[in-house]
């Protein structure tokens, strides 16, 4: 019976040290909105893992260093966010969304075999935004984004836009994001 005392305090120490030392997935974003989590992070936490304990851990090496655009884990922690709708005809995408905009479309709607082929479910995640497009004249969820100089960087969305090209845009439409920026200081 001692045993199980002294082997239950233990966990409780454990449980503690890990509160106190290692931070949740979600802990790393803290200014980030949780449908942005929800629609971007989460699956890929589900489906890779999430190993880092603290904002200072190293992505090099890891499949998180290309999701999170090269980014340390300590500038991801300071960015905050903002919901805007833009006008889609004032957009400058980034070169490489623009391509895989343009290889989603080309193997959903024209069989070609792209980069996207390999990615879970293109087809089906392609045509469930069109068919939400024409019939609510608009995309599911806002786009995820980081302003990259003059260009927009999509870091969730894709599927959404090429959809949405695909189908064709409404007049003046314009495109519900979350855009993340650095957080500004006033001091």
């Amino acid at each position: 019976m001692k045993r199980l005392a002294g082997l239950a305090s233990c966990t409780h120490i454990l449980a503690a040290w890990y509160k106190d030392n290692k931070m949740t997935p979600r802990e790393f974003f803290p200014y980030m909105p949780d449908e942005v989590f929800e629609m971007w992070l989460a699956p890929f936490i589900q489906q890779i893992g999430w190993s880092f304990t603290k904002i200072t851990d190293d992505l090099s090496g890891t499949r998180w260093n290309t999701l999170l655009r090269d980014i340390p884990l300590d500038v991801w922690n300071q960015l905050i966010w903002s919901r805007i709708d833009v006008e889609f005809t004032k957009i400058e995408f980034a070169v490489f969304n623009k391509l895989a905009i343009e290889d989603i479309i080309g193997h959903c709607v024209h069989g070609r075999s792209t980069a996207t082929a390999n990615l879970p479910n293109t087809k089906e995640r392609f045509r469930a935004c069109a068919e939400f497009i024409r019939v609510h004249k608009t995309i599911p969820k806002p786009i995820a984004v980081m302003s990259r100089g003059k260009k927009i960087e999509v870091i969730d969305g894709n599927h959404r836009i090429a959809a949405l090209l695909h189908v064709g845009l409404p007049k003046g439409y314009r495109l519900p994001i979350w855009m993340a920026h650095p957080k500004i200081s006033l001091t």
